[in-house]
């Protein structure tokens, strides 16, 4: 008697219940939380192209980070309940975790991210601990702690700010 054959029909996942769990890259992959995982979804092929996992607490926001010359994004930043954020970087086609940074005492809720001139990538995060920490990703397997800033609520959302002109430049160049 021959085993019987099992296959799969239907996986399905959902997004978290948080509000910036979900971030639509130019390439129109779509990355959402799920879980303690970060799915990328793309839209054309209708399915879910790849999971990662890295996180050990629920994923409560994602964000693509997104070039100056509008070309598809190559990482991504999440942070989770575990009070961690990492990066994720694409390399041989397949993301993978390229950094992580370790500092918040609470939930991370809010995180956004800039690329440098020099390659380098400026994180900011907001967690329940009531603070707005700024990170400097420059290729180490962490990134490197810059700025606190405290407020009295949990902040949960960041948007991108560009800088512009001489004064924008020397900052940038200070991180």
């Amino acid at each position: 008697m021959a085993a019987p054959v099992i296959e799969t029909c239907h996986i399905a996942c959902c997004a978290n219940r948080t509000p910036n769990v979900v971030s639509w890259g130019r390439g129109g992959t779509i990355a959402f939380g799920t879980c303690t995982s970060v799915a990328l979804y793309d839209p054309q092929e209708r399915r879910v192209v790849a999971v990662l996992n890295g996180h050990t607490g629920r994923v409560n926001t994602v964000q693509w980070i997104h070039r100056e010359d509008c070309a598809p994004e190559s990482h991504l930043v999440s942070g989770g309940s575990d009070n961690r954020l990492i990066v994720w970087e694409v390399q041989n086609g397949k993301f993978i975790q390229s950094l992580e940074c370790k500092g918040h005492t609470g939930a991370v809720c809010a995180v956004d991210a800039i690329y440098l001139e020099d390659s380098k990538i400026l994180v900011a995060s907001s967690a329940s601990d009531s603070t707005v920490r700024l990170w400097l990703c420059d290729g180490a397997k962490e990134g490197m702690f810059k700025a606190t800033f405290r407020h009295n609520s949990s902040c949960v959302e960041l948007r991108e700010t560009r800088w512009r002109g001489a004064r924008g430049k020397q900052e940038r160049e200070r991180m």
